[in-house]
């Protein structure tokens, strides 16, 4: 394997270098958060991960459709869900980015999430005995989850609000305040129409050329019985340091409540690039015409598409007033175990879900999936934490190239 500066020099520094040749200002600003933090980095370097894992692979280790840039900052709570009687969507917890996914190791996906809360809670607040066990929480869970899927039980796919932890669940209760959710839209909405601002600027072009777009993708599984779409604007906005670069835009729709009145939903179509996955993976088990349009629905979200627009495509997905991040610092020893074992959950649901999308024997999958996870459990916490000790490295030799050491 490389050493850590080497794959800097090799993967990272070009992949900057491109973004600056279109968009010097993204550029700028990635390179600034990445080499200040170390959570930054790791979500900025998904590049450098996928080097490092394809280098280090594991035996009889079953593909999955992976979430491919799976790190804690995109685990957040989300209200994408289905409306409730009250015409809300109720705030969950959940993947929240799905830009990279993409066919991969089952083992990635959980190596890289273990690796990027080692670095989030520094070097002196976990050591290679608490890490462990908060790896071996994850992996039990995820084994048990899919054990059960095994037997055809889904009701260990189902989040335990009373099992979360205490942190989360009070993210989840003020991230379900009606009144944030009116803050959100009136933000935005303007007598049914966004509203230019700081965050959003009119394009006519754009909204000319991509509604017809999204309301044909649309057409094709409908979100809700009624729905409509009515505006689009260009979102101005930075946004997470891997959105850095991509065209954003907000769009408005409505789906209609049961008392049968029209209740608003913000939407965000994102530009979609090929995932970072691609480039260490040209080869894999599944059929690309079927996995071209495949998206792994976060949260339940039906919005949720891969919309054409012209040159690839862009991920349409519902943009919600939540979208809370738990502080790992923050957190008690407790907490640290109760959301490992939830990671495992999610990551197990996560891989069963795009299993059943994609037309696979779901519970062939999971018990297959339950094996391998079982059998090297060790191996995948042993390396969860090497990948924590070479990504600091990679940091550091980051910094030195950027001349920041």
């Amino acid at each position: 394997m490389p050493k850590a500066a080497d794959l800097v020099d090799l993967l990272l520094l070009p992949s900057l270098e491109a973004l600056r040749e279109v968009d010097p200002a993204a550029a700028t600003e990635r390179q600034r958060r990445m080499a200040k933090k170390p959570a930054d980095f790791v979500r900025g370097s998904l590049v450098l991960h996928t080097a490092w894992l394809a280098a280090h692979p594991l035996p009889h280790a079953p593909w999955v459709w992976s979430i491919g840039d799976a790190h804690a900052g995109n685990f957040a709570t989300l209200a994408t869900g289905p409306l409730n009687r009250a015409g809300l969507s109720p705030v969950t917890y959940g993947v929240a980015d799905v830009d990279d996914e993409h066919p991969a190791p089952w083992h990635w996906d959980v190596v890289r999430l273990l690796a990027s809360a080692g670095i989030a809670l520094g070097e002196s607040g976990v050591g290679h005995r608490r890490f462990t066990d908060l790896a071996r929480c994850c992996l039990a869970d995820y084994v048990r989850v899919l054990t059960a899927a095994s037997d055809d039980d889904e009701h260990a796919e189902r989040l335990d609000f009373h099992g979360l932890p205490e942190a989360l669940k009070a993210a989840i209760n003020d991230d379900a305040e009606p009144a944030r959710l009116k803050r959100h839209r009136e933000h935005h909405i303007a007598r049914g129409r966004l509203r230019p601002g700081d965050d959003c600027v009119a394009d006519a072009a754009a909204k000319r050329l991509l509604l017809p777009a999204i309301e044909q993708a649309l057409r094709a599984t409908p979100p809700t019985r009624d729905w409509r779409v009515l505006d689009l604007a260009r979102r101005t906005s930075a946004g997470g340091v891997a959105s850095l670069g991509r065209r954003r835009w907000w769009v408005m729709a409505q789906e209609q409540s049961r008392d049968g009145g029209w209740v608003s939903r913000m939407l965000e179509l994102k530009e979609r690039r090929p995932s970072v996955l691609s480039a260490i993976l040209p080869a894999q088990p599944f059929a690309p015409a079927t996995t071209t349009a495949w998206t792994l629905p976060m949260g339940g979200d039906r919005w949720q598409r891969a919309v054409p627009i012209g040159i690839g495509d862009a991920l349409l997905r519902t943009r919600c007033q939540t979208r809370t991040v738990l502080d790992l610092t923050t957190l008690d020893q407790g907490d640290l175990i109760r959301l490992a074992r939830l990671w495992g959950q999610i990551l197990a649901v996560a891989h069963l879900t795009s299993a059943r999308g994609l037309g696979m024997p779901a519970q062939r999958v999971a018990a297959t999936l339950a094996v391998a996870a079982e059998k090297s459990a060790q191996d995948v916490a042993e390396l969860a934490w090497a990948l924590v000790r070479w990504t600091r490295e990679a940091h550091c030799a980051f910094r030195k190239a950027r001349g920041l050491a």
